[in-house]
């Protein structure tokens, strides 16, 4: 995975790396460096305006999309 490659470069002292099977289409994975959980995504480039694009949401039991609670997400 190319988001992947990238953390593990910028990041030697990274510790784990958790994907997020939901959010393949944008590489999503949780990261742990020092200790810290962190959240990944790969951002998408629009083809209608100049820029990336990136979305942070879960599925609920009903496969429906939402935000993520607070409690439940890394730093």
């Amino acid at each position: 995975m190319q988001s992947q490659r990238w953390l593990k470069e910028r990041f030697p002292q990274l510790e784990t790396i958790q994907q997020e099977p939901q959010k393949a289409t944008y590489e999503g994975c949780i990261f742990t460096v020092e200790g810290i959980r962190y959240r990944s995504r790969l951002a998408k480039r629009t083809p209608k305006k100049a820029g990336y694009f990136v979305a942070f949401w879960e599925k609920d039991a009903a496969g429906v999309n939402q935000a993520f609670y607070a409690n439940n997400s890394p730093d």
